[in-house]
């Protein structure tokens, strides 16, 4: 075994060095914190992270990660936010070290070409991607850019709150996190203020937090660090696997509308669910809008089936909880008063949503079928009219069958289509992955009036 160090600036330069192997571990924030370091002590100003270049960078680190072969992304001039004057690339991987980050950050320092890119006053803006590969190697790619455009703006203060879990992955580790409330006061969405959060909390991983002094109506960028932070410019040595709750495909901060009538929101972050899972987008949005809280261990369980008694919790949220009074007799006998989702089965029953089974049993715990999906969301939405065809879109529903004109439904308004071979599948069971999918669309396309 050999501890390998290779490394690349805009023009191809690799250094390498073999000694016995060691342990890897690897953290972008050591990379990040000490490219600024070792700016100022060169006299330089510290370059303000960039999560959509982060986004770029972390999408190259992965890539050569991926086919194990060092070069520079030559898309980077497109793929990075326009409007820059200018932009530089420096890449490298390390194999065998117990510390990567710094023998990477030690090779670009001693090589010339990627000193300089380090160095460059004109330099205003970094991001960072790590990724590890199959045998353990370190890739990393630091993006750097200028762009003359970007300001803070200043605060959204006022007496709003904002709280919510503290569930972030497992594999992060340690006993504390923090998150931080940035203003989303600029244009760009993805640009924060290099002097960190207007306000912040922490606690233990899996705890609750509250963050106060906030705006109503105003919408906030939530950062969460593995790590604990003792001021708000702690907050500003991060990379993109420190961020939680946000876009399916780019590693960027969630965007939270505090509401203008209300003095408190609840938001949830869940822990087994990151931005690589199917569905991603759509599970953070059920917790931002407080469709699903999760489990009380804090995951999500993106492949369990959703039970009938979910199903009643998550259509009664998605509705903004209507104000209603549930009958003190419980109108199945198998759903008992006081038990978990009581009202919201209730209800179901009064709007006309469910009349359960044929012996009386509504069984909140049997699994929801896709074909009992479409009827429950057809059904929700007022069982609207319905232009049927007489030959049916999917070749395992038929027009005769009991759900046809839901599934139809469902299939017209683009809220739920087939497999890749053509079926709807009926009978299968759906999972709360893809009943978060189905819930979005619904409310996306405007049905929860």
């Amino acid at each position: 075994m050999r501890r390998i160090l290779a490394v690349a600036v805009t023009v191809a330069l690799s250094l390498a060095f073999a000694a016995p192997a060691q342990a890897l571990s690897s953290d972008g924030d050591d990379i990040l914190s000490s490219t600024n370091s070792w700016r100022n002590s060169n006299g330089r100003s510290s370059l303000a992270e960039l999560l959509d270049l982060n986004a770029v960078a972390q999408n190259w680190a992965e890539y050569l990660a991926k086919t194990r072969v060092l070069k520079h992304n030559p898309d980077v001039s497109s793929q990075i936010p326009s409007g820059w004057s200018k932009w530089g690339e420096n890449v490298a991987y390390a194999c065998g070290y117990s510390n990567p980050a710094a023998v990477i950050m030690n090779g670009w320092k001693n090589s010339p070409g990627h000193n300089a890119n380090m160095l460059d006053s004109g330099f205003k803006q970094i991001g960072i991607g790590v990724a590890t590969d199959s045998s353990g190697c370190t890739w990393a790619v630091q993006n750097f850019a200028t762009y003359s455009s970007l300001s803070t703006g200043g605060t959204y203060s006022g007496s709003a709150s904002l709280s919510g879990s503290l569930n972030v992955p497992a594999s992060w580790g340690g006993s504390t996190v923090c998150v931080g409330a940035y203003p989303a006061t600029t244009t760009d969405k993805a640009y924060l203020d290099p002097a960190g959060p207007q306000s912040y909390a922490c606690g233990a991983p899996g705890s609750t937090f509250t963050i106060g002094g906030l705006a109503k109506g105003k919408s906030f960028h939530l950062r969460f660090i593995g790590r604990k932070a003792t001021s708000s410019s702690d907050f500003s040595n991060g990379w993109p696997a420190r961020w939680w709750g946000a876009s399916e495909n780019t590693p960027i901060a969630a965007t939270i509308t505090l509401p203008a009538d209300n003095s408190s929101t609840t938001i949830f972050f869940f822990d087994d669910v990151s931005k690589s899972t199917s569905g991603f987008s759509s599970i953070v949005w059920m917790g931002d809008e407080g469709v699903s809280t999760g489990y009380s261990n804090g995951d999500y369980g993106p492949t369990d089936s959703v039970t009938r008694r979910q199903m009643a919790q998550f259509m009664y949220r998605l509705m903004d909880r209507p104000g209603f009074h549930a009958p003190s007799s419980s109108l199945f006998p198998d759903v008992k008063s006081g038990t978990s989702g009581y009202v919201d089965i209730q209800w179901m029953a009064v709007e006309g949503i469910t009349t359960g089974y044929s012996d009386g049993l509504y069984r909140p715990d049997s699994r929801v079928t896709r074909k009992q999906m479409a009827q429950f969301l057809y059904r929700l939405a007022g069982s609207p009219g319905v232009n049927l065809p007489s030959k049916s879109p999917f070749p395992d529903v038929s027009p005769s069958e009991s759900g046809y004109a839901a599934i139809v439904w469902m299939s017209q308004k683009g809220l739920a289509g087939g497999y890749e071979d053509g079926r709807y599948k009926p009978s299968y069971n759906v999972t709360r992955g893809h009943m978060a999918l189905f819930m979005k669309r619904y409310n996306d396309a405007g049905l929860t009036g």
